[in-house]
């Protein structure tokens, strides 16, 4: 029983890792893409921001996964 419940975890955070990465591939790619007219500052804290949500909500969707 807990060898299943390993696997389950494990595939969760690789899915999780390579959302997080597709994820940042995306966001890189809106920052270089649309902000052009913004100051650097501006876009890095845009940026920031975009990257710490998408590790929170993949934090959070690990966690509520090992509680179920």
């Amino acid at each position: 029983m807990m060898m299943i419940l390993q696997v389950i975890v494990l595939i969760f955070i690789v899915l999780a890792l390579a959302g997080l990465v597709i994820g940042l591939i995306g966001v890189l790619f809106r920052f270089f893409k649309t902000n052009r007219q913004l100051p650097m500052g501006t876009r890095f804290q845009l940026l920031g921001k975009d990257v710490f949500g998408t590790m929170v909500k993949m934090i959070g969707r690990i966690f509520t996964s090992l509680a179920n």
